[in-house]
């Protein structure tokens, strides 16, 4: 990752740099940012708590939260991944829904 330092102060050059780089700039404020996420997501929609029973150390929110960044960032530099993970995850919630 690419990210403004003090010695350059050059800003981001474009959407994948910024992301990454406000990621980063998040990762120096506050640490890892996915337990928030998720603080905020279940305060919003607490039934979805549910759904993490066994995840009790957050691993699986940790790696769920890196997915979705990931897939961000690529889709950000239109990268083939993005479209694929983003098709399978339709796809399984049109399955069992």
């Amino acid at each position: 990752m690419r990210a403004a330092s003090a010695i350059d102060n050059e800003p981001p050059l474009n959407t994948v740099e910024l992301l990454e780089y406000s990621l980063e700039q998040v990762v120096a404020r506050i640490g890892d940012p996915a337990p928030r996420v998720y603080e905020r997501l279940f305060a919003q929609s607490p039934e979805l708590r549910a759904m993490f029973v066994g995840d009790a150390l957050g691993s699986v929110r940790g790696e769920m939260f890196h997915r979705v960044i990931e897939t961000l960032i690529d889709v950000a530099a239109d990268r083939p991944y993005a479209s694929g993970m983003i098709a399978a995850e339709w796809s399984n919630r049109r399955m069992s829904g």
